[in-house]
């Protein structure tokens, strides 16, 4: 009886946190931002792979790593309970004990496992067949403290394929290269997931062109994964962490970038409000053009001419992305808002994706072939193998 009370509490921790890390945040982001409390699913543009869209979409945009609201964990922990008891239930129907957070499942044949070796840089592997939710998944074979934020970092990269909290399918299957540097959060060096619903295999590899600030994620053809906005506010970023309809209720998009990063204006427009409800959104900017609207949050600092009644062109430096505010961590926050309906800006603004060419692709698939390599050396190894092909 006691090994069981002990169970059922690590479960609750487990699936408390994973709520907190990828669940729907209530409070609509960390922000106190204007707009309803809910968002439109408006269609999303087609972005061609090498260039830029110029019709409207066919679905809605998807989403990335939210700000962590405060109402969102106080909601995880009120109702972490009762979803503890439906992990176990589901554990007991299926023959895996509930207790994820210590990574041990009992099972002789796992449906994930991990190894660590080093060469560059000591990676960890983790692959899985998909039962629930990311979370779940990867909390049946690592322990918590693994598993909750590489949950927030993969789904980063699955947004740009499938919705993570409704599309996943039992019969998916994901294989995970890591690393697990001295705090910080997770660095995936390489991702396969194959998708039942979307009937294919994604990958995305970690790539650093020679001369790139910023390492990003492309596909096994050297296309980025992410799409860009053509307009978009911020030029130098290194990922976009948190888009619309992720289902975390986030109303806008989040940048990741170095404070101080420069902020242009997405379109000609004049400065609406300067600096409102400073204590959430931080040092801010209101842009209006034509009733659209465009919310600039937590950021480092304004110039000084940067006024109400200011006019705009187009590319013109309006402020520098920061930290302030309740912000979790440097970013620019970009919200669009028609009237009281907040939009996205990947079906607002036309959209593209970078390729890699000449050397930087050379080099890229170098690269990629590695980490396709050491992907399949620890698939090999697995009790219970993997269905999908790990490199094309």
């Amino acid at each position: 009886m006691a090994t069981r009370i002990a169970i059922a509490a690590l479960t609750v921790a487990a699936v408390g946190t994973g709520l907190i890390a990828y669940g729907p945040s209530l409070g609509g982001g960390a922000a106190v931002e204007d707009g309803p409390e809910t968002s439109a699913a408006p269609a999303r543009p087609p972005t061609t792979e090498e260039g830029v869209a110029t019709a409207p979409p066919g679905s809605a945009a998807d989403g990335a790593e939210a700000e962590t609201a405060g109402a969102a964990a106080s909601w995880a922990a009120s109702t972490a309970q009762e979803t503890a008891d439906e992990a176990g239930t589901e554990a007991a129907q299926e023959g895996t004990p509930p207790a994820a957070a210590t990574g041990q499942t009992g099972s002789k044949e796992p449906e994930a496992a991990e190894t660590t070796a080093a060469s560059e840089t000591t990676l960890h592997f983790v692959a899985a067949k998909i039962r629930g939710s990311l979370y779940a998944t990867f909390a049946r074979q690592l322990p918590r403290r693994v598993a909750d934020p590489l949950t927030a970092v993969v789904g980063r990269i699955l947004v740009w394929w499938v919705v993570p909290h409704r599309d996943l399918r039992r019969g998916d299957e994901i294989a995970v290269l890591y690393e697990l540097p001295d705090g910080e959060e997770p660095i995936v060096h390489a991702v396969a997931f194959h998708s039942t619903l979307r009937q294919r295999t994604f990958r995305a590899y970690r790539f650093r062109p020679e001369g790139a600030r910023f390492a990003r994620y492309y596909d096994e053809t050297g296309a980025e994964v992410e799409k860009r906005l053509v307009d978009s506010p911020i030029r130098e970023y290194e990922q976009v962490t948190s888009l619309l309809h992720d289902g975390r209720g986030h109303r806008g998009v989040d940048f990741k970038a170095p404070v101080g990063t420069p902020v242009y204006a997405p379109f000609d427009g004049q400065v609406a409000r300067r600096n409102w409800r400073t204590q959430g959104n931080g040092h801010c900017l209101h842009l209006t053009s034509g009733g659209l609207d465009a919310l600039f949050l937590h950021l480092d600092r304004i110039p000084a001419g940067m006024r109400p009644g200011r006019r705009v062109k187009k590319g013109e430096l309006i402020a520098y992305s920061g930290n302030s505010g309740r912000s979790t961590a440097p970013h620019l926050h970009y919200q669009l808002m028609k009237g009281r309906q907040v939009v996205d800006p990947f079906t607002v603004h036309r959209t593209t994706r970078r390729r890699l060419k000449g050397r930087a692709l050379e080099a890229f698939d170098r690269t990629r072939a590695r980490l396709e390599s050491r992907l399949r050396q620890e698939a090999e190894a697995l009790d219970a193998p993997l269905q999908m092909t790990l490199a094309p």
